[in-house]
């Protein structure tokens, strides 16, 4: 499998999530059962912008020479920091239980970038 099968998804999916989140941020943490006040929102808007970065790089991922072995064990660490961080809201009860398929899209997130990394591993050995 290419690796562009995982990060065109993963890149469209990172700026549309951008973009709402730039938007209207309690337009997806109203469906997690979340309301966001003013900080929240401000806070929630400067993550749409870390996501539409981020999604700007993944989309244009090409194939294993375009990303280096380190920057995908980092967006292993970010996801997983992603999905450990709503396991435990929606664990508090901070989110309602759809945050539980948030939580597992970004463990599918992490999957997908551990095998980025090896697939790029591969080609620098």
């Amino acid at each position: 499998m290419k690796i562009t099968h995982f990060t065109k998804p993963k890149g469209l999916i990172t700026l549309a999530a951008a973009v709402i989140l730039i938007i209207d941020p309690n337009l997806i943490l109203q469906l997690l059962g979340a309301q966001l006040e003013a900080a929240g929102v401000m806070m929630t808007r400067i993550l749409g912008g870390a996501y539409l970065v981020s999604g700007i790089g993944i989309w244009s991922i090409k194939g294993p020479v375009d990303i280096s072995t380190r920057d995908a064990w980092l967006y292993v660490l970010g996801e997983s920091i992603a999905a450990a961080s709503v396991f435990l809201a929606v664990s508090i009860g901070a989110l309602n239980l759809i945050g539980w398929g948030l939580a597992l899209a970004y463990v599918l997130f992490v999957c997908g970038f551990v095998y980025v990394a090896l697939q790029t591993r591969q080609l620098n050995m």
